[in-house]
């Protein structure tokens, strides 16, 4: 090849082809570092390392404060509150037939409520018991035999009122009765189906009781009684049987029957009952008595009875 075809070869290549070359390497170089810097600018400020993985914030445990001390309160029993004697009803209790013993003195004071003991006259202990029964402060009434329909038992002549006997005659076995019980408050009858029906004779009856301020319970063997619509009209203090305890003188029986008594007294407010001074009888009426007691129910005198209903 000719020197002058070399030279102007080499030109070509070496010296006008080296200045573009220079020109890429300057724009690489400065499209990299733009790159860099706005990589740099860009990228999370705290990148995780590969090697702890970030805790979702939903996963991860909250600190734990310390609670204030708390008091632990045990469950206590509730002390019940004892229940007041709200009264449920009154309750006035009679007991007949006394006179014929002694006991019945000491059983009227086992019974520690107002009773009232209504005794028989002239029987061999009728004035002791009707002291005794004073003496306690239980009230004493005199049971006066009064005529029935039928006499089922054997009694002296003069001892019954009867329907045939006169005016003067009705007063007076009235006034030696009354004699031979002292301290009586008033009378109910003993028996007396018959002349609690006649008008002539509970007028008799009650105009001599007007006199001498006491009152008169009606034991109520008739329903035929004329003596409340009698007393009201003469303006005689008043009280009525509702219940008879012993009819039938049996414990369950005379138990039931308490429980009659216990529901007029509920009903009404008040009830008047009539058991006798029999060993059963007064065996119920002591457990009785004091049971309905510690129930609420109020004892009550027939006195304290008429008073009430007076007001």
């Amino acid at each position: 090849m000719p020197r002058n075809t070399k030279k102007a070869f080499s030109n070509k290549r070496g010296g006008k082809a080296s200045k573009p070359n220079l020109a890429v390497v300057l724009l690489i170089f400065i499209v990299i570092v733009q790159s860099f810097l706005l990589f740099k600018a860009y990228a999370p400020k705290n990148k995780p390392s590969a090697s702890k993985k970030p805790v979702p914030a939903s996963t991860k445990h909250p600190v734990k404060k310390p609670l204030p001390p708390q008091t632990v309160e045990t469950p206590l029993t509730p002390i019940p509150t004892p229940r007041p004697n709200v009264a449920n009803g009154k309750i006035v209790i009679i007991i007949d037939d006394s006179g014929y013993k002694k006991s019945d003195c000491d059983r009227l004071a086992a019974i520690d409520v107002p009773v009232t003991i209504s005794i028989l006259p002239e029987l061999p202990h009728s004035k002791e018991i009707a002291e005794c029964a004073h003496r306690q402060g239980k009230e004493v009434m005199l049971h006066m035999p009064l005529e029935p329909h039928v006499f089922r038992e054997q009694y002296p002549e003069h001892y019954f009122i009867k329907t045939a006997m006169s005016s003067a005659q009705i007063s007076s076995r009235l006034n030696e009765a009354l004699k031979s019980v002292p301290h009586i408050a008033g009378i109910n009858n003993h028996e007396g189906s018959k002349a609690t029906e006649d008008s002539r004779v509970m007028y008799i009856i009650f105009k001599e009781l007007a006199k001498r301020n006491l009152f008169f319970v009606d034991s109520r063997v008739t329903s035929k009684s004329v003596c409340k619509h009698l007393a009201e009209k003469l303006h005689l203090p008043f009280a009525g049987r509702d219940v008879f305890l012993d009819n039938v003188n049996e414990r369950a029986a005379i138990e039931k029957q308490f429980d009659e008594l216990t529901a007029k007294a509920n009903e009404r407010g008040v009830a008047v009952a009539i058991g006798h001074a029999r060993p059963v009888s007064w065996d119920v009426m002591e457990d009785k008595v004091k049971e309905l007691k510690a129930q609420g129910y109020e004892f009550i005198t027939v006195q304290q009875l008429i008073n009430s209903h007076a007001q």
